[in-house]
């Protein structure tokens, strides 16, 4: 038998500047810092319980054209983009034993353990706002 919990928190700012007076064609930037605690207990043959903590920073640059439909009252805007992430801080710690005296500490974004795509990723955003 196991449980699962998942807690987070984020804290963002969004932004837009048009691109053009005569067309609603806007570059939507913002930033967002997130934060994610997840606790796994596994109670099977060996009792075991696994904390992962992250923290990222977000920030992507969507291109983002606006249509007007039923005299301005609805807005459809779809919105196409990079986003650019920063894995700033990530750790995971598993406790073994009821007791919890058996623990293994792993810090995956720390200089011991450096890759690049453990700090840096990039992937791009499709979506529709309305």
């Amino acid at each position: 038998m196991s449980g699962r919990s998942t807690n987070g928190l984020s804290l963002g700012y969004t932004f837009g500047l048009p691109l053009s007076k005569s067309r609603p064609l806007y570059l939507e930037t913002d930033a967002k810092l997130a934060w994610t605690h997840d606790s796994e207990t596994d109670r099977g043959w060996i009792y075991s319980t696994t904390k992962f903590d992250f923290m990222s920073l977000s920030i992507p640059a969507n291109f983002l054209y606006r249509f007007s439909f039923c005299k301005g009252n609805l807005e459809l805007a779809p919105l196409t983009g990079p986003n650019f992430r920063f894995n700033l801080v990530g750790r995971r710690k598993t406790t073994y034993g009821s007791d919890g005296s058996n623990s293994n500490t792993t810090r995956f974004l720390s200089k011991e353990s450096y890759c690049p795509a453990n700090i840096f990723q990039l992937g791009w955003n499709f979506g529709l706002a309305f």
